[in-house]
């Protein structure tokens, strides 16, 4: 227990480790025999004195290189372990660069940029496939403390390195990375039990499942949320809303339940708030039901819709009849349940209101249930020609007399048989502009083989 005892374990010149923490220990059990045989020889409150002070140094000197020791086999098996996992670590890194590459790429493309060149790391996952290995029956982690010297437990060549109880060997484990997309973007999700996945088996990532709910808190075509015709249930999708996203939906969804032809809505173009449902009193009531809207506080006459006007009967509407009167000059048709206006660009008489309502246009009757044509000659051919051009890639890619051919066959289909539900979707290579939303996408487009409607893929999953 000297000086040169102490140096020399510091600097062990012809001494192996193994030996110099054996004499640390052995030093440390002396100290601590000398230390109880004098206990009791002096007075309890007397200061230390000089013997007493060399022993806490040695003490501490000795108990430090333990420490010492013990710190560096900790950080010695991580090393090992990091070393031997450093081909899974590069795959991880890999992964993650390239599905953050693939994101701003898919929202390059969806902004109308031109697809950004791939990065290194899309280049070096592009043709990854990781083996998968079938998991150990118990797998618990378990990180054991450095043996002492004279150990002779089979554990002791792996003091501080990390086991695998159930596997044979110690050591890094091979771990499988599914290559589940998002239905939306189409970008690869790392964790696919971290993302969404709707009652039809698709998954989306969580920006998608977010951009979803925020517009359809501005489109109710897209109300209520669902994929592929499958109702989405809310309990799945509020727990990954932030509460403001999820307040904004609830209130929308309140909006969106009641009946268009009952919803009243603040008069003032600068406000336009849900106040809520009509009255169900008639409007010759001498006795108007008021409600006031919680953005601007105006009162609001259940009945006509306008702005508070006490008893007297209800104003008719300037700006409203102004509309309709527009609306008869040409041709366009109101929509029975909402009362919004609809005109037909083409397709046959079968109107789908974005509240729901299926009308007949030359009518407005339910569909089906009135004598009127359901198509219009001219659009009847409008369609068919529109057809076969998605069809063909155009109508100079056939023949004039070909392509009427195709054309008339086609009209001759939709005679009998316009409706397709459900559509069969197909990818088609190329730009265009989806039917639904009217937005133009420069690299593909879904398009449906049986009516040849082009859609982009937000809509072919979430609105038809």
């Amino acid at each position: 227990m000297s000086d040169t005892l102490a140096l020399t374990l510091f600097d062990p010149t012809g001494i192996d480790a193994e030996t110099a923490l054996l004499i640390a220990r052995l030093a440390l059990d002396d100290i601590e025999e000398v230390e109880a045989n004098r206990k009791g020889k002096t007075r309890a409150d007397a200061p230390p004195g000089p013997e007493e002070r060399a022993f806490d140094l040695q003490r501490e000197l000795f108990e430090g290189f333990l420490q010492l020791d013990e710190d560096y086999r900790f950080a010695r098996s991580l090393d090992d372990a990091l070393a031997a996992d450093q081909d899974i670590l590069t795959i991880v890194g890999d992964l993650e660069r390239a599905a953050e590459d693939d994101h701003r790429a898919a929202m390059a493309v969806s902004r109308g940029l031109p697809m950004p060149p791939l990065s290194v790391a899309q280049r070096s996952i592009e043709d990854l496939e990781l083996p998968a290995v079938e998991p150990p029956k118990k797998t618990v982690l378990a990180l054991l403390p450095p043996p002492a010297p004279d150990s002779t437990s089979s554990v002791a060549s792996t003091s501080g390195s990390i086991l695998l109880e159930g596997s044979s060997n110690p050591g890094p484990t091979t771990r499988t990375f599914p290559r589940v997309e998002c239905t939306i973007c189409g970008d690869r999700l790392r964790n696919v039990t971290m993302e969404f996945s709707g009652p039809c088996g698709h998954y989306q990532c969580h920006t998608c499942l977010i951009s979803l709910v925020e517009t359809c808190t501005r489109d109710e075509s897209l109300y209520p949320l669902r994929c592929c015709q499958q109702r989405i249930p809310l309990d799945t999708v509020f727990p990954r809303l932030k509460p403001f996203l999820r307040s904004r939906f609830r209130h929308k969804a309140i909006e969106y339940d009641t009946p268009a032809n009952a919803r009243v809505y603040c008069p003032k173009p600068s406000c336009s708030t849900f106040i809520g449902p009509a009255s169900t009193s008639t409007p010759s009531s001498s006795q108007n039901d008021h409600l006031e809207c919680p953005q601007c506080n105006t009162s609001v006459c259940s009945q006509c819709r306008n702005e508070a006007h006490g008893t007297s009967l209800c104003p008719e509407n300037v700006a409203v009849q102004a509309v309709k009167d527009l609306a008869a000059a040409e041709g366009w048709q109101t929509c029975p349940s909402c009362h919004s206006i609809v005109e037909l660009a083409f397709g046959c008489n079968h109107m789908t209101c974005r509240c729901g309502a299926h009308f007949c246009y030359v009518c407005a009757a339910p569909w089906k249930t009135c004598q009127c044509a359901q198509w219009d000659e001219p659009r009847l051919l409008d369609a068919a020609q529109r057809r076969v051009e998605v069809e063909v890639r155009g109508r100079d890619e056939l023949a004039p007399n070909l392509f009427m051919e195709r054309v008339r066959v086609q009209a001759e289909q939709l005679r009998v048989n316009h409706e397709c539900d459900p559509h069969a979707w197909r990818y088609r290579h190329g730009g265009g502009m989806c039917e639904q939303c009217n937005y133009n996408l420069p690299m593909f487009l879904m398009r449906c083989r049986n009516c040849q409607i082009l859609a982009c893929k937000r809509c072919s999953r979430n609105r038809f």
